[in-house]
C-alpha cells in the first residue's frame, strides 16, 4: 500500500466486504482465515461497523 519511495499509494483498492473502491487512506489490509490467510482490503466504514469482530486487530498488535 506504499509506493517505491515509502509514500502512501494513491491506488484504489476494492473492499472485500462491500465491494466499493477506495483509496489507500480509507483501507486496511487484513489477513483472514476463510481464504487460507490471504490478505484482503477492508474499507474504514466496514471495519468500524463490523459487529462480528472478525476484522479487529488483537489488543497490543500495534504496540511495537
Amino acid at each position: 500500500m506504499f509506493g517505491p519511495n515509502g509514500n502512501p499509494s494513491g491506488e484504489a483498492f476494492t473492499c472485500h466486504l462491500c465491494g466499493h473502491n477506495f483509496e489507500r487512506p480509507d483501507m486496511v489490509a487484513v489477513e483472514i482465515e476463510e481464504t487460507n490467510k490471504a490478505i484482503v482490503h477492508i474499507c474504514s466504514l466496514c471495519l468500524s461497523t463490523n459487529k462480528t469482530g472478525n476484522f479487529v486487530l488483537p489488543a497490543g498488535a500495534m504496540s511495537n
